[in-house]
């Protein structure tokens, strides 16, 4: 071949080769960036200390299934409500407590709600005002010195239009 039949011709593969680096530089940059700007909250302030009492929550669910296998919590959403619903012998027996609503995707949503059941031993806790999505809801009562508990995931609806 001569010099004259020779011909530069251009490659593309360098410069693919840069820009998918870059490419990629930037992308994971940008994720970076923008899980900085994402808030990191735990459930509660105390979230590490609840965990070392597990046991003792534990223990007041399997009491609960035992002895009082009535009790229940539930979510209407024909009514937006939550509905907690414990044994007679509980109620007679005048229980205290609290109904704790924890929401994981913002710790400064959660809120607590003090038991008191009706006759019948049934709370109706109104959701309209919760933001709607994901929580976690527990409820503690105590009936002459012995604790129960309830716990239950869940999903607040948005309201029907």
């Amino acid at each position: 071949m001569t010099e004259q039949t020779k011909t530069k011709s251009f490659n593309p593969w360098p410069w693919a080769i840069v820009a998918a680096f870059l490419l990629f530089g930037a992308g994971t940059a940008t994720l970076i960036i923008i899980s900085t700007w994402q808030p990191a909250e735990l459930v509660s302030n105390d979230y590490y200390e609840e965990e070392l009492r597990y046991q003792e929550q534990m223990d007041r669910h399997a009491r609960t299934r035992t002895e009082a296998p009535s009790a229940s919590l539930r979510y209407d959403a024909s009514q937006d409500c939550v509905l907690l619903s414990l044994p007679a012998e509980h109620v007679a027996r005048q229980p205290v407590g609290r109904i704790q609503f924890y929401r994981p995707a913002a710790a400064r949503d959660d809120h607590t709600v003090k038991l008191i059941p009706n006759a019948e031993g049934r709370q109706t806790i109104p959701t309209a005002s919760l933001a709607r999505g994901r929580w976690q809801v527990r409820v503690v009562w105590t009936v002459e010195g012995r604790e129960y508990g309830l716990e239950e995931k869940l999903v607040l609806a948005p309201p029907k239009s």
